[in-house]
């Protein structure tokens, strides 16, 4: 025999979102965003600074230098209630900056307004297109640790073009 007049709640059931660490990007890149809900529903992100930093879907357009916090949500449905938000920092750093072979690149300068005042330069023309170099710390190297010469406080990547 079936039962009629019964009456009751259905309770939905709780979701969580797991949101990783975010990497540092550098400006002009566009990175895919892959937090997930434990119940399988799409999650929806936003940016607390959008003038570093814009979502596209499910992805993070970096458009210029600086932090913004991206947040993961999802709201829920007929069967889940909404998660709890979770946020993560991202850093949004300079592009590398591009050189063309022969260029010539002023690596540091120092202004201390002594007579030793110096500026360090390097012609690229020594570098093979496709080299990364670096500027950080008073040195200057490439990607295989091979160092040219000193610097100012600085930093920068540079990648020489062909």
């Amino acid at each position: 025999m079936l039962a009629t007049g019964l009456t009751g709640t259905i309770n939905k059931a709780s979701q969580t979102i797991t949101f990783g660490a975010l990497s540092n990007v550098a400006v002009g890149t566009t990175t895919a965003l892959t937090a997930t809900a434990n119940s399988g529903l799409t999650i929806s992100y936003t940016s607390s600074n959008t003038g570093v930093a814009t979502i596209s879907g499910t992805n993070v357009v970096a458009v210029a230098v600086g932090s913004t916090t991206i947040t993961a949500s999802q709201a829920g449905n007929s069967n889940y209630d909404a998660a709890a938000n979770v946020s993560q920092s991202l850093t949004v750093d300079p592009a590398p900056t591009t050189l063309a072979a022969g260029d010539i690149a002023v690596i540091g300068y120092n202004a201390s307004g002594s007579p030793t005042d110096t500026i360090t330069l390097l012609i690229l023309k020594t570098l093979n297109p496709g080299t990364v170099f670096y500027v950080s710390d008073n040195e200057v190297s490439t990607a295989g640790g091979t160092s040219f010469a000193d610097s100012s406080e600085a930093e920068a990547t540079f990648t020489v073009s062909a």
